[in-house]
């Protein structure tokens, strides 16, 4: 009979140590945000990890703000922009093969994304030079219904 109670004791110091250990040191709520909504930005010393990316509709050139543009990593590259004035970002604006873009002056639905979040950087304080557009064709893994997600990159530079 002690020997029952050790064993049923010990089962239960088990499933606790194991419960513990999945809900503090297992389950980082960082490491669960979707790859689709992880924005990684990185220019030397400075890295930035985190929530918040770049979507846009399909066949659209209009940037999709959630609330409000500070509550996602385009706030990040931004201030990052405004503490380091010698500085640039080349803002890579992307697009699947299968999308119909007619909008604008921009031929490119690329180009024209890229476009669209640097007016976004224009209207808060970045200046212009700071910035450089492109435009790609991808495949995309990260679409959500008829919203593209992860639909740019950004890559950093010194200003010559």
């Amino acid at each position: 009979m002690n020997k029952l109670i050790w064993i049923i004791v010990l089962l239960i110091w088990i499933l606790l140590v194991s419960w513990i250990c999945h809900r503090l040191l297992c389950n980082n709520s960082a490491d669960n945000v979707d790859v689709c909504d992880k924005m990684e930005l990185s220019d030397g010393k400075w890295n930035y990890d985190g929530k918040g990316n770049v979507m846009f509709k399909k066949s659209s050139d209009a940037l999709i703000l959630i609330d409000n543009y500070m509550d996602n990593g385009l706030a990040t590259v931004n201030n990052y922009l405004i503490d380091h004035k010698d500085r640039a970002v080349l803002i890579t604006g992307l697009y699947e093969e299968n999308e119909s873009y007619s909008g604008g002056t921009e031929k490119n639905l690329g180009l024209a994304r890229a476009n669209s979040i640097k007016e976004v950087f224009l209207n808060n304080g970045i200046k212009a030079e700071q910035i450089s557009v492109n435009g790609k064709m991808y495949k995309s893994a990260c679409t959500s219904g008829d919203t593209l997600r992860k639909a740019a990159t950004f890559s950093f530079r010194s200003i010559q």
